[in-house]
């Protein structure tokens, strides 16, 4: 069985020079802090933690390693305008490396986090998930593929 957490990174501020170097707000760090320690003990399988590149996803998934004690790799291919079907793809080839045993968390960015969702539960990306940002959600599927997969749960922050 898969386990596969996907979370938009937390509430970021728009005083930056660039997008990619948009930073997390105290309250992006507090909330998505809280969230992952609330939810810790269902993500205690975690093994795997992939970050987009950018700064704000990277703090993000940096909370997730402290409190998970997973290390993060950095995906180019999770930028927002990043295509779903290439995360699948990966995602599909780490599957084969872990023989059908993964359990990995993604942090990343609206739209490819909500249109990602909607290929692996509904095979399609027109019902993308209205990710907030903390946002993180629970997918178990058997194989990761388009509408194969299940949504479990959603942790959104309070």
């Amino acid at each position: 069985m898969i386990q596969l957490f996907i979370g938009r990174h937390g509430e970021a501020s728009f005083d930056a020079p660039s997008d990619r170097q948009r930073c997390l707000t105290e309250n992006g760090m507090s909330s998505t802090r809280l969230l992952i320690q609330g939810c810790a003990q269902q993500l205690n399988t975690i093994h795997t933690l992939w970050s987009s590149e950018l700064v704000r996803a990277q703090q993000t998934a940096a909370i997730y390693a402290d409190i998970l004690g997973v290390d993060v790799t950095k995906q180019r291919f999770l930028a927002p305008e990043s295509d779903p079907a290439t995360v699948i793809q990966k995602l599909s080839a780490l599957e084969g490396d872990m023989e059908g045993n993964l359990a990995m968390a993604i942090v990343s960015h609206q739209p490819l986090v909500g249109e990602l969702v909607s290929l692996i539960c509904h095979g399609h990306p027109y019902e993308a998930h209205p990710f907030v940002p903390s946002e993180l959600v629970h997918i178990e599927c058997d194989v990761v593929g388009l509408g194969l997969g299940q949504l479990k749960q959603h942790w959104r922050p309070a």
